[in-house]
């Protein structure tokens, strides 16, 4: 009789050692899910935040091509050129027109363009094309280095182009 029970007490220690085997066991595998989770977490993060980052530049990409603000020599379109008066023509234009951009990435967008007189260090003019913000959205920012063509006077100034997306 007492060995039996000797048996039996060898047998629970030996079930004993088992399951705390495979309560260790399950509890690393329990800390690695966590941990690779958290990593994919900030992966996806990255990748959200990149893409982000993409939208804003096609839509940079999208204003500047917009033949109503480029400059133009017989009807060939320059790069990174806008025209101030067709700057300030569209401008007027698109003042009462907040669903001018309706269906396209740039609705939900504020538009300004700056000149900078580098004789003066000062910013001369100052033009906000379109304004239309989504209310409690996050805002990211473009700014597009341009040229601003004067055909009054046939001179070029620098100007910086500021896109403002807004996105829920």
């Amino acid at each position: 009789m007492p060995n039996i029970i000797l048996k039996m007490k060898k047998s629970q220690m030996q079930m004993n050692e088992t399951i705390l085997v495979l309560f260790i066991f399950f509890m690393i595998i329990v800390f690695g899910l966590i941990f690779y989770s958290r990593i994919q977490n900030v992966v996806f993060e990255r990748q959200k935040k990149a893409l982000e980052n993409l939208e804003v530049i096609e839509v940079s990409k999208l204003l500047k091509s917009l033949p109503e603000l480029s400059c133009s020599t017989d009807n060939v379109l320059e790069d990174n050129c806008y025209n101030i008066i067709k700057i300030e023509t569209f401008k007027n234009v698109l003042k009462d027109k907040k669903d001018y951009f309706s269906n396209t990435p740039l609705y939900n967008t504020n538009i300004t363009v700056y000149q900078y007189d580098p004789f003066n260090n000062k910013w001369t003019n100052t033009w906000q094309i379109y304004d239309n913000p989504l209310e409690n959205a996050d805002q990211r920012k473009a700014y597009v280095p341009l040229s601003l063509y004067d055909p009054m006077t046939k001179t070029n100034s620098f100007g910086i182009l500021i896109i403002t997306l807004y996105k829920k």
